[in-house]
């Protein structure tokens, strides 16, 4: 998991903006699939863990789940950003859900106990909508970048798969006038070949979650 704060530490040169402040739309799938605890053996090649049976505990949430471990980076990632950053924050699975609707938001030290709370109340269900995400994401007015956390296909339930062509072609005609750049991060289980590509079409990078 600390691949995704390695990847999360921002310059101005990484995201290919003129100037400060930085601009970016963090987007976390929060599926069923995530919570899902990975074997700890620091491999990436094998797709799957152990899912978590019964209901989620709010009160009592496994620190192994794929979730928990990407709440944890999320939020050590908002308390290190400098205050100049610009961030909106969206979870989605079967439906897209937006820290605050309109635009990007500088992190001050209120901000940054808001988005701390946002992100914690994540829980784990769902299936993985990355069309509708994406397209949310961009209408995010500003944001320069996006950050895709994802370890799945994109899916509408029931074996359903979205075809990953329609997401770029969703992408190449939004960035006909926009020019985001994607950079996506996979835990297992993710579609590494779709998240890799998507990156590349965006001039992003694509990252392993271990």
């Amino acid at each position: 998991a600390d691949r995704l704060a390695m990847t999360l530490e921002l310059t101005a040169d990484d995201v290919d903006v003129e100037r400060p402040p930085v601009s970016l739309a963090l987007v976390l799938d929060v599926s069923g699939s995530m919570r899902t605890i990975d074997p700890d053996d620091g491999r990436v090649s094998e797709p799957q863990g152990s899912v978590a049976k019964g209901p989620p505990d709010p009160n009592k949430p496994d620190p192994r789940l794929r979730i928990e471990r990407a709440k944890r980076e999320l939020i050590r990632v908002i308390k290190a950003l400098p205050a100049s950053t610009h961030v909106n924050i969206m979870a989605y699975s079967t439906s897209v859900s937006l820290w605050k609707v309109e635009g990007l938001h500088k992190l001050t030290a209120k901000n940054k106990t808001d988005a701390v709370e946002f992100i914690s109340k994540f829980q784990a269900k769902g299936v993985t909508a990355t069309d509708a995400a994406l397209r949310s994401a961009f209408k995010i007015s500003g944001a320069r970048c996006f950050y895709l956390l994802s370890d799945g296909k994109p899916s509408m339930g029931e074996g359903a798969d979205i075809p990953p062509q329609s997401i770029h072609d969703l992408v190449e005609a939004e960035n006909k006038v926009l020019k985001i750049r994607i950079f996506t991060l996979g835990f297992r289980g993710a579609d590494t070949a779709f998240m890799r590509e998507l990156a590349k079409q965006t001039g992003g990078k694509y990252s392993d979650i271990r």
